[in-house]
């Protein structure tokens, strides 16, 4: 079946209709790109991050080894983020369609893929905490999608990217990767309507079914549309 007649399918399953939320908080991750400071954002909702007036906000909750996310940002996000940037703010949220429970003193983590899937969300989570400028963290994030094993390049990503892997490493594998994957899967449960499918995709923080499926394609198009301001001649041409 299509990806976008499965998208359908699922949402008219799970009973959903367009639905609205409206959540905008400010964020207090922003963290200079050598701080491994621990403030984590953990109320749930989603802040502008920085967003500039007007810019369009794209917040895509993602999975680091599941195709239909790796197929959205290299096909979709990364092209209109490299076509369109200054019209956009992104945030990223790796999680997906896991689980965590409280185990001891830290977390324990299912992912839909497996525990290196869990292990691929924290890297991507600690690069998004530790490099905040979307400038800095979705060309990693499409490097290590790009590989054949977006868990494993990470080494091989923050260097051709002039990251610190050390840095990224230590928080992938300590107590702070971990809090912040636990923080994202709060920030997915608080979706209004839930997610039921990954990639599941806000525009201004604002959820609708023909909204994914035109992102799914689209994405350019959905955030020109979108985009209040005088509209870039990439929109217009």
């Amino acid at each position: 079946m299509e990806q976008q007649q499965r998208l359908v399918l699922i949402l008219l399953v799970a009973g959903l209709l367009s639905s609205v939320v409206d959540a905008s908080i400010s964020n207090n991750s922003s963290i200079n790109g050598t701080d491994n400071s621990t403030d984590i954002d953990r109320d749930g909702q989603f802040g502008d991050g920085g967003r500039q007036k007007d810019n369009v906000k794209v917040t895509v909750f993602y999975e680091v080894l599941c195709p239909d996310s790796i197929n959205f940002v290299l096909k979709q996000l990364w092209p209109t983020y490299n076509s369109i940037g200054s019209i956009l703010d992104v945030q990223l949220i790796p999680y997906g369609k896991a689980s965590y429970t409280r185990s001891g003193d830290s977390w324990t983590f299912e992912c839909q893929h497996g525990p290196q899937e869990c292990q691929g969300n924290k890297i991507h989570a600690c690069v998004v905490h530790l490099y905040p400028n979307t400038s800095k963290h979705l060309p990693f994030v499409q490097c290590s999608l790009l590989s054949s094993n977006p868990v494993s390049s990470g080494q091989e990503c923050a260097k051709s990217k002039d990251m610190d892997w050390t840095l990224i490493s230590q928080c992938a594998d300590g107590s702070l990767g971990s809090d912040l994957l636990q923080a994202n899967g709060e920030k997915t449960e608080s979706l209004t309507p839930g997610m039921v499918f990954v990639p599941w995709i806000l525009i201004n923080d604002v959820f609708s079914t023909e909204q994914e499926e035109q992102s799914l394609n689209d994405l350019m198009s959905v955030v020109c549309s979108a985009y209040e301001g005088e509209k870039p001649l990439e929109c217009v041409t």
